[in-house]
């Protein structure tokens, strides 16, 4: 009977590895991590902390991972807060390209696994995380923007303390999305979303995350100024501090007393004064 829990043990181990594709590792190995309360920014390789830490793993939109946005910008800031983010590379892996038209603000379709790729970055991140002293699984959080956030709210993975949905609205009439949240109903949720997105326009994306929250624990901040990004926005960053700080329990997340822009653009980076 022990041989057989034994071969059965090593059938469900060896088929969950084997699921992932051979490259997922890359988006592992290339991607930006921004160390707490510093925002030093070190490869996952380089990782040396000596206690537990809460963790984000971000996940970028269609075109990769935004400098100003995305590093400069909600990285930067939930790592001052005192949070390890980790930004892995989708585009890192072979022969990946943009699946989306920045053009016409709709998807090109040129890379249709580009949502199975998301959700083994995802997977294959947890399982690394799993090996480290320092990775405290009871405040380890998913937030993705755009194509990222879709991602997340597409997220089965039961590790989640919380998760954070940025520039996706769970609604999709194209046929080329999935609608709706696939989270476990007990990870509670943060959805922030422009009403005036221009992805939004022609009908691409309407409605609200808030429409499919089925009974979960889900907060929906609804931004008016008429973009795709959230971070520069004074209510979607309180929004992330206070549900980061809601939900992390054993750590306290500290803000910097002042945020400022050398301007906006991308090889500018955010300065954290503290």
């Amino acid at each position: 009977m022990k041989k057989l829990y034994f071969l059965w043990f090593i059938f469900l181990f060896g088929f969950s590895h084997a699921s992932f594709s051979k490259d997922v590792h890359k988006s592992w190995d290339n991607a930006i991590v921004l160390l707490p309360n510093t925002a030093q920014r070190v490869k996952t390789s380089e990782i040396k902390i000596n206690k537990k830490v809460p963790v984000l793993i971000y996940l970028h939109g269609c075109t990769g991972i935004h400098p100003s946005h995305d590093l400069y910008g909600w990285a930067e800031y939930i790592a001052g807060l005192g949070v390890l983010v980790i930004l892995p590379d989708s585009f890192a892996r072979d022969g990946r390209v943009a699946n989306c038209d920045t053009t016409f603000k709709r998807r090109s379709g040129k890379f249709p696994n580009a949502y199975k790729y998301r959700q083994e970055e995802i997977g294959y991140a947890i399982t690394q995380l799993k090996s480290f002293s320092w990775f405290d699984d009871k405040n380890f959080f998913l937030m993705g923007h755009s194509e990222g956030g879709s991602a997340t709210a597409e997220s089965t993975y039961p590790d989640f303390t919380g998760i954070i949905i940025s520039g996706w609205t769970c609604t999709d009439t194209t046929g080329f999305y999935k609608s709706g949240i696939s989270s476990p109903k007990h990870v509670p949720i943060l959805a922030i979303a422009d009403i005036n997105d221009p992805w939004r326009i022609g009908s691409v994306v309407y409605g609200r995350c808030k429409d499919w929250d089925s009974g979960r624990n889900l907060t929906q901040v609804d931004l008016t100024a008429g973009g795709h990004e959230t971070y520069y926005d004074l209510t979607a960053r309180e929004a992330v501090l206070n549900f980061l700080k809601t939900n992390v329990v054993g750590h306290t997340l500290t803000p910097p007393k002042k945020i400022e822009f050398e301007s906006n653009e991308a090889d500018e980076p955010l300065v954290l004064l503290n």
